[in-house]
């Protein structure tokens, strides 16, 4: 209910509402900047998907591009015409009325949630996507969430013990960078355990050593099968591949499309299903 007749103070408020909301996390901001930097730490990225098929990328102008690959639909009514069948489905409802008093047009209707539409194909494309974006589930209640990342996270409030707990209080957490970021609450120095043999390198993670005792070795395990190429880095032979010699590892065994990234692949194999 605030009000007030100054802009300066109008903006200051509207920073007390957080806009931008972590489904994983208790994490907001208002930020949208600050947020795509948080789901980073989970290992998330933004997507972009497109309204009219399975096709999801990173990338906003890769979306735009891929857009223009989708046939034009255009309103039987008048010259209305578009790439996006969302927005014609839009369209084609100002004119639903007259359809169902003529042709009595079947509308669609999802058991899942309140979505209909006139529009069949459109449906289809609909009921894959409660699919894509609840394909992880806790077996404890009832959280479902798109990310991996994410339904590992939320299963660690089941667990009935705290692996960290605090020496200075009762606080105890399953998750080691939390508990870190709480001791220096108390200030207290996290000493690094692992420590390289053959230089000064020091970390508090075994995985980190691990990957700095790799420039100490002599052989490079990682060779490209292409060239003279190779590396101590699994990541970075197959940033080689796909850079060098355009390598795509997945391939659809019923069209010509192929792809380095897994999930646009299994997305894309979702398309044949449709058809069928």
């Amino acid at each position: 209910d605030f009000v007030t007749k100054h802009k300066r103070c109008w903006t200051k408020h509207l920073s007390t509402h957080k806009h931008f909301k972590c489904d994983i996390c208790d994490y907001k901001t208002n930020a949208k900047e600050d947020f795509k930097q948080h789901l980073l730490t989970h290992n998330i990225c933004e997507e972009f998907r497109c309204a009219n098929c399975n096709f999801v990328t990173k990338s906003k102008g890769a979306l735009k591009r891929h857009l223009l690959n989708h046939k034009k639909f255009r309103c039987g009514i008048c010259n209305y015409e578009t790439n996006i069948i969302c927005n014609f489905n839009q369209h084609f409802l100002k004119y639903k009325f007259k359809c169902d008093a003529k042709n009595k047009i079947e509308k669609f209707k999802c058991a899942n949630c309140d979505y209909e539409t006139y529009i069949k194909a459109q449906f289809k494309v609909h009921l894959v996507r409660h699919k894509l974006f609840k394909e992880f589930r806790c077996a404890h209640c009832n959280f479902e969430t798109k990310y991996k990342s994410g339904l590992k996270f939320h299963l660690l409030r089941h667990k009935t013990f705290m692996d960290f707990r605090c020496g200075v209080c009762n606080y105890g957490t399953n998750i080691s960078r939390h508990f870190k970021k709480h001791l220096l609450i108390h200030k207290v120095n996290i000493s690094k355990d692992f420590k390289c043999a053959l230089c000064d390198y020091a970390t508090n993670f075994k995985s980190s050593l691990k990957y700095h005792q790799l420039q100490h070795k002599d052989v490079k395990d990682f060779r490209c099968a292409h060239c003279d190429y190779a590396s101590h880095y699994k990541f970075s032979l197959k940033h080689h591949l796909l850079k060098i010699h355009n390598f795509k590892g997945f391939r659809c065994a019923n069209c010509d499309y192929a792809t380095n990234v897994r999930k646009n692949f299994k997305h894309h194999l979702l398309k044949h299903k449709i058809k069928d």
